[in-house]
């Protein structure tokens, strides 16, 4: 088992690098938002952009997992090239539509979105945005099914990189800082959706379109639309919720601690890259159960150890990218962080469903979470602010995790370690109330110098409570007595 955790981790790491070389520039530019943008401006661009994620799943429709899946039906070129034109020139029409549709109600929509109809132009440009980034859908899934991963990875980085400098730019000439954000976005992703579907353009066909291709591909791609809703509506519906019952400035503050709090995403989704494709391939193993188990507790050690310390970091790290403005949101960090552990705990339950050959029962789950999720942001924000948004993501979370742990251990049974996934949280707990402690004792005290030693006493709690078996033990002093050597 110690070597596919071995081998689980050269994988994750590589994934975590990707990830990282994607999300990255969104955290460069928090400092430049926060130096540039009132509480209340950035509280609107993080609206505007929820409402930017929740228009995708309109503008895609799924098609994304329907073109991979298309795609590989066929197996010349010709026909593969029918299906990528097919899927373009539908979403292509389909952008248009929408786009123009929802242009017409920019000022209700501006109304809806932030309570104000002065932001109107804000929704226009976000919407000219949404609609450059649906042309990137087919091109980009395309570079991935012809297996063209360096171009893949420079369009990516090159968007990327647009999108920061643009970013700079922008904001440096007088004007509307908050406009020119979001003038920045639609620039770089304009020019960015023109080189990609230039880069795919001997693909394309206008002539070759196939509705047969296109009602294959709808049935299945729309499959997917609900299960995405419910997916956002847990992750960022309380944004909005928030608005409704406390200022954009409070809406701007918790924004900015749910983003540093989702540093911790980089690593759950680099894993969960890396963890499926073994998990499915140890599947027909005797032991796969054993070594299922064994990866969920080390996973759990890990992303808890990780989460710790952005709880421990908080306050430092708000103050390090923003200022005295947002300090606040250094309080919804731990709640929000934690609940990062339920989320990953999630996706590996989910994986557990995806080896019965159970998802059907994911839409479900992820339904009946939603529904609860609403009126619990609601009673929750109204009593305690962005506090309670944080709460509310924490409880859903944790009512999510229950509810797929139960249908998968029906169909997928695992025993986990629990006794030792115990002994993480007890002394999370413990080493996290110990910095509460040191900072109501000693306000003074310099929190980048006693924070490395709580670090420390984790892993020697761990070690004293038994956490770590011997041969785990032996295996890492082995491993680097043969890189010492």
């Amino acid at each position: 088992m110690l070597n596919t955790i071995k081998r689980l981790t050269k994988h994750s790491f590589v994934y975590g690098i990707g990830n990282l070389a994607v999300l990255l520039p969104g955290f460069i530019l928090v400092p430049v938002y926060t130096r540039r943008l009132a509480t209340e401006e950035y509280g609107v661009m993080s609206l505007a952009m929820v409402f930017a994620g929740m228009l995708a799943f309109v503008y895609e429709l799924g098609m994304v997992s329907a073109l991979s899946r298309q795609y590989y039906e066929y197996k010349d070129g010709r026909s593969r090239n029918r299906v990528v034109s097919t899927a373009f020139i539908f979403l292509f029409i389909w952008a248009v539509i929408v786009t123009l549709g929802l242009s017409c109600f920019s000022k209700p929509l501006s109304k809806m979105l932030f309570h104000d109809d002065r932001f109107q132009d804000i929704v226009s440009i976000s919407l000219l945005y949404i609609f450059f980034s649906a042309l990137i859908y087919v091109p980009s899934t395309t570079l991935r099914v012809e297996e063209r991963s360096g171009l893949f990875v420079t369009l990516s980085m090159l968007r990327v990189t647009l999108t920061v400098l643009l970013t700079v730019m922008f904001l440096s000439f007088a004007g509307k800082p908050l406009s020119n954000v979001f003038w920045a976005m639609l620039w770089a992703t304009a020019v960015s959706a023109a080189i990609y579907i230039f880069s795919i353009y001997k693909s394309i066909d206008i002539a070759a379109f196939s509705s047969i291709d296109l009602v294959q591909m709808l049935k299945f791609g729309l499959a997917f639309f609900p299960a995405a809703i419910f997916t956002w509506i847990i992750d960022y519906s309380n944004r909005y919720i928030l608005s409704l019952y406390a200022d954009m400035g409070q809406v701007g503050v918790y924004s900015l601690g749910q983003k540093i709090s989702q540093v911790a995403i980089i690593l759950i989704k680099a894993f969960h890259l890396a963890c499926v494709p073994i998990m499915f391939s140890l599947v027909a193993r005797e032991d796969a159960r054993r070594i299922f188990s064994g990866i969920f507790t080390y996973f759990i050690f890990v992303l808890s150890a990780f989460v710790l310390a952005l709880c421990l970091y908080s306050k430092e790290l708000v103050l390090l990218l923003s200022n005295a403005a947002y300090l606040e949101a250094y309080k919804v960090i731990p709640v929000m962080a934690v609940s990062a552990i339920g989320y990953g705990a999630y996706l590996y339950f989910v994986t557990g469903l995806s080896i019965a050959k159970k998802v059907i029962n994911q839409p479900v789950i992820l339904a009946v979470i939603a529904a609860v999720n609403i009126p619990l942001n609601i009673a929750l924000i109204k009593r305690t602010g962005m506090m309670g948004a944080a709460l509310a993501t924490f409880l859903t979370y944790v009512i999510l995790v229950g509810c797929t742990y139960f249908f998968a251990q029906r169909h997928y049974r695992i025993e986990y370690e629990n006794k030792r996934l115990i002994k993480i949280f007890l002394n999370f707990a413990v080493i996290y109330s110990a910095s509460i402690l040191i900072r109501l004792g000693f306000p003074a005290a310099n929190a980048w110098l006693f924070n490395p030693f709580l670090l420390a006493m984790f892993f020697i709690l761990l070690y004293v409570t038994g956490f770590f078996k011997r041969s785990e033990i032996d295996f890492l002093v082995n491993r680097l007595s043969i890189k010492r050597g």
